[in-house]
Formats: C-alpha cells, structure tokens, sequence
C-alpha cells in the first residue's frame, strides 16, 4: 500500500481477479473508475507515495558534491525513509517483499545496504531461496543499461569521432553483452499467509536480456581480429547464464543457412542465435584474412560439447582451407552422442560430413561409419518396440543422404539400408533421406489462402457442406491454406444458405457451417433482400440449434441490425425475440464467468463479453430511436 502505483495498478496487474485498489487503496485515496482488465489507470496527482520524501521530512539536504569521495554517492534520504530502509531489511525475507522488489527497477543504496547486512549477517535467519533472490535482484539491478536506441546511437557517434581505439573496442563489446534481467512472475502475489516459496519462480523471474540492436553496429574487417575474443567471451557468459537460469538445451538454428526454407526465418535475429551467427560470419572472414589467426582463435573455443561452441566447432571443421582431414576428423569423432543425433545439430553436422567425407583417413572414416549404423542411443524414454523404430529411422535417413551426396562406404551401404528399413513400423511411410538437411527452425510471414471452389459449383446441396468444409487444410512446410468454403461464402452466399438448411438438426457440421456462415456475413455488406432472408431462415431454424448458435447470431444481427430494421422490421424483431427467449432460458450457457472482484461474480463483466452486448447494441442501432422526439419509441413500450 505504500507505492500509488501498485494501489492504482492495472486490471489483472496482480493477478486476473484482483483489483489491486480493492486490497491496497488508503483512505486518503480518490476511488478510481472500474477500467476494463488491461488498461492503464491514471495515478492522481495528489496519490500519497509513503516511500517517496514527503512535506513531512521537512527541507532535504543533499550533501554530495561534484567532486571528492562523496561526487558519485545518491542523495542522503530523510530520517523517515531510513527507518523504512532498516525495517525493508527486517522483512526482506518476506514472499510479498521480494516479489515487491522484483517488479521495480531498483531500490535506494540505503535499503540495499541494509539489506546487504542482514544477508552478510553470522546470525541471520534468512532461507537460501530469499538469499538467491535478493543476490540476482542486486546482479541484474547493478548491469541495467541505457536505452538500447540511445546507447546504438552514442556509440556510432564515438566510433564516427574517435575512431577504432582499443577502448571503443571495449565500448562495442560491452554494448554486445548480454546481461542477468530480472522481473515479477506473471502470477500475482504471493500468499498473505505465512508460506514459504519453494521455488523461485514463485517470487521472481529472471531471464537473459540481449541488446536489440535497432540501429546496427557496423563491425569493419579490420577490426574483426581483435574483437573476436571480446565477443567469444559474451557468449560464453550468455551461454553460462543460459544453462544457470533455464537448464536446458539451445535450440540455435543451424549455421549454414538454408536456401530452401520457405518463407522467413524467425530464430536467426532472436537473442542468443543473433549473437552466434554474428561471430560465425565474423570467424569467416578472420579466416579469408588470416588462416593462422583464425586457427588461434579455433583452438581458445571451449570444448567439452559446449552447448554453443560445441555447434560453432562442427560448423568450423567443414571450413575450407581452416582445418586439414584430420583436423577435422578428430572434431566429428569427438562430438558428443547427444549432439551427433540431435535433429537440431543434423544439418551443420551432415554437410561437413559430406564436404569432409572422401578427404578422410580409412580409420576415421571407419570409426565414423561404426557410430552411424549403430544409431542413436537409447535414452530410456521410449519403449523397445518404439526405440526400434526410431533407431532405424535415423540411420536410414542419414545414410541416404550421404549417399545420395557421393559419400563412399567400406560396407554395403545398400543392404544396411534395407536391413534398418524393415523395422521402421509401416504407418510411420517411406523414409527417403531427402529430407535430412532441412533446417529446422521457426519460419515467419503471410499465410496465402486459397479460397478457388470452381470443384464445387456442380455439388450437390445436400452434401455440399460437408464436403467444402472438409477440403480445408492448412500446409505449414509453405504457409498455406486451402479454404474454398470460404470462398463459396463469398461469392455464392444463397448457394450456402439453401445448402445450410438441408443439414440434420442435430449433425455438428451444421453448427459449424451456419457459425461460418454468421461470421461471413457479418463481415459482408449483403443487400437488404439477403438480410431479409437470413433473418427468416434464423427464426425457422430448430430452437436447440439456435440455442447452440446465440453468440454467432447475435453479432450478425449486431453488425446488419440496423439496415435490417429499416428492410424488414418484424423479421428483425422476430429473431431478436427469439434470442433473447434462448438466452433466457440457459444464461449460465450464453454469459462467460468473467474475472470476480471480492469473490463476486462480475455482471457486467460478463454481460459485456456475451451475446447480450451485441443484443444491447441492435437496440440502440434502432432508427426509431433517434427519429424519437422525446422518451422511448411506442415500438419499444
């Protein structure tokens, strides 16, 4: 309740229902306006902020100076606010009080300080989860940085100014580094029982933040030898981070690009991945300028099946003109099991192998050869019969890739082939290989659809329905969709009106086709004529049909309600009749349980995301109620 900004906090700030004004507001506070859950509410001016100087400390004295020992401590805070400084370190093992802390910015040197004490302290009573909490709260607070726009700009304009200079160097890689971010969990509050957090989760979230690059930090070659190891050392910290916070395997796309990826990649500018295949472009050219530095710069990678440089290491072995045969045999030999089968590893690593295959010793190439028919481990997740499967499968994908790649075999590559192919359970289809370099990674743009229906114009009506509906489908390999109901909707409407009614009552294709129909329609701009005869069809329709159909109806009377007024009243006026019959008699199926307040159920809430709004907004669309001179239209009395 101290901060006005948690008591004026959005709808949802806290949690989905709570209104944080109800637990937190003062009485010196003006009651807000109910706002909709999600939008902002304006803080008043004359808000008290206990945690702020007020008039009550009386006048400040800064005792800082421009200069000396004191020129870069914070103002002093007043006697008021240090008390509340000591006290925030008495509680700060507190649930509320470290989630409290975790959704500012940062707090006072003074409150850290103290903080710090009861942290350091021999006798402190603090759990490890409250120490954990508060050290990475004081970590992520002391790396803030500026605005990433701002600090882009200042720094081209130092680089255009002072040109490359070690300290610039330094400056570029610093503005590179990604730093610990800190925050509140989506989930409101903790308990206001005394309950202690199991997990950290529970009062803070943390991530890794990555700079976003808005205005791009031209790197010339001329200086890539030297910022190499500056920008090595961010990832392997940003890897470190990674590992710490999330525990789990990076998913970075693969190095080589892939030219037959349809549409736009959405991983190769996403957080870590833009810093990794910025170093490998980098790491290309060091190797067109200097085969030796770049070798100096290979052999200082960590290895170990590091989880980034472990993928850079593979992709370097299949450089030309880097690595000699054996070189890079000894990196394909040294590759984890993990990392060999791994679907996100198999593009980078397939395309050395085949660039390096016929260039390798017979015993690497033999010891390579022995790890490929032997397939993947089992990782005890699956079931004999399915491990079998999936064993096979991978080596017979990767097998006829390289094959098909001109990579020669001292066995017969034909019959191991053949002899993995016949436990791949049928259903699972042919295995051809093909397919075995694709990239992986997320894909972006347009989704194209199709809505041509010139193999439906002849249907019969009866199953014309069913059939359109069913030929929809969506390929995500091209982002594309086949939709020619949609299609049907638009350009032959009375088509789908008369095929619509000669649906069985209780057939759920029905529900689907008349909702499509609705939603079409509502976005349309249908004749007056076509309204017409939608609405009377709607009020001959099965009242446990329409009953289903209350909200998809509703917004297409909502939408074409007030032309149809003026067309044909009593139609109008009859469906609304009828809606308002079914909402009647089932409300609880036609009003959504929105968010509660106080344990109450929200009314309006409710009323306001359900079909009663659209309901509300026919009747006050009425032309009679503006041609009204005074009080209500004697339609409506």
């Amino acid at each position: 309740m101290f901060d006005p900004a948690v008591r004026f906090g959005t709808l949802g700030y806290l949690s989905s229902d709570v209104d944080p004004f109800t637990l937190y507001g003062i009485d010196s506070d003006p009651v807000p306006i109910k706002e909709r859950e999600g939008k902002p509410r304006e803080i008043p001016n004359d808000a008290v902020g206990v945690l702020a100087p007020l008039p009550i400390d009386g006048d400040l004295h800064y005792h800082v100076g421009l200069r000396g020992t004191r020129a870069d401590q914070v103002a002093d805070i007043p006697p008021r606010l240090d008390l509340l400084a000591k006290w925030v370190a008495r509680v700060c093992g507190e649930p509320y009080a470290m989630w409290r802390a975790a959704g500012t910015s940062g707090l006072h040197a003074e409150v850290l300080r103290n903080v710090g004490f009861a942290l350091d302290a021999r006798d402190s009573k603090l759990t490890p989860l409250a120490r954990r909490v508060w050290r990475y709260l004081s970590e992520a607070w002391s790396w803030q940085r500026r605005d990433d726009s701002v600090a882009s700009f200042v720094l081209n304009n130092r680089i255009r100014e002072e040109g490359w200079t070690p300290a610039i160097q330094r400056a570029v890689a610093e503005h590179f580094r990604p730093i610990l971010a800190a925050r509140r969990p989506w989930r409101g509050p903790p308990s206001t029982e005394k309950s202690v957090p199991r997990h950290l989760g529970e009062v803070l979230s943390l991530s890794v933040r990555y700079p976003e690059e808005q205005i791009p930090i031209e790197i010339p070659d001329s200086q890539v030898k030297s910022l190499l190891p500056l920008l090595r050392a961010n990832i392997e910290q940003a890897s470190a981070l990674e590992q710490e916070l999330h525990s789990r395997e990076f998913n970075i796309p693969p190095i080589e690009p892939d030219p037959d990826l349809p549409r736009e990649s959405s991983d190769r500018s996403d957080g870590l991945n833009r810093q990794v295949l910025r170093f490998a472009e980098l790491f290309r050219k060091l190797r067109d300028q200097d085969r030796d530095a770049a070798l100096h710069e290979f052999l200082a990678w960590p290895q170990n099946d590091h989880p980034v440089f472990g993928r850079l290491r593979i992709w370097a072995a299949g450089l030309p003109g880097l690595l000699d045969p054996e070189s890079a045999a000894q990196v394909l030999l040294e590759i984890s099991d993990r990392r060999f089968w791994s679907t996100w590893d198999q593009r980078d690593l397939l395309l050395v192998m085949a660039r390096r295959w016929n260039e390798l010793s017979p015993k690497s190439r033999k010891q390579t050869e022995e790890r490929l028919r032997k397939g993947f481990p089992n990782r005890r997740r699956y079931s004999r019969e399915v491990y079998a499967g999936l064993r096979a499968h991978s080596i017979v994908v990767r097998l006829k890739w390289l094959k098909s790649r001109g990579c020669r075999f001292s066995f017969d590559v034909d019959a191991e082939i053949t002899k993995a192919e016949i436990v791949i359970p049928p259903d699972w289809g042919e295995v051809d290989g093909s397919h075995a370099v694709d990239s992986r990674e997320g894909r972006g743009g347009i989704v194209l659809t199709d809505t041509s229906h010139d193999e439906f114009v002849s249907t019969p009506r009866d199953i014309l329905i069913e059939r359109a509906i069913g030929a929809h489908e969506f390929r995500n390999d091209d982002f594309k969709e086949r939709d020619p109901f949609a299609g049907l909707l638009k350009t032959r409407p009375l088509r789908v009106l008369a095929a619509l009614r000669r649906l069985h009552k209780g057939d759920p294709i029905a529900k689907q086709g008349w909702t499509l129909f609705l939603q079409s329609g509502a976005a349309r701009d249908d004749k007056p004529r076509l309204d017409t005869l939608i609405a009377r069809r709607l009020a001959k329709m099965p009242p446990r049909l329409l009953e289903e159909l209350v909200p998809a109806v509703a917004y297409w009377l909502e939408r074409n309600g007030k032309r149809l007024l003026k067309a044909d009243r009593d139609a109008a006026e009859s469906l609304l009749d009828l809606l308002t019959s079914s909402i009647a008699a089932n409300p609880d199926g036609s009003l959504r349980k929105a968010a509660s307040t106080d344990g109450e159920r929200d009314w309006f809430e409710d009323a306001w995301n359900s079909a009663i709004r659209s309901l509300v907004e026919i009747l006050f669309a009425d032309p009679q109620l503006s041609e009204a001179a005074s009080g209500l239209p004697g339609a409506w009395i």
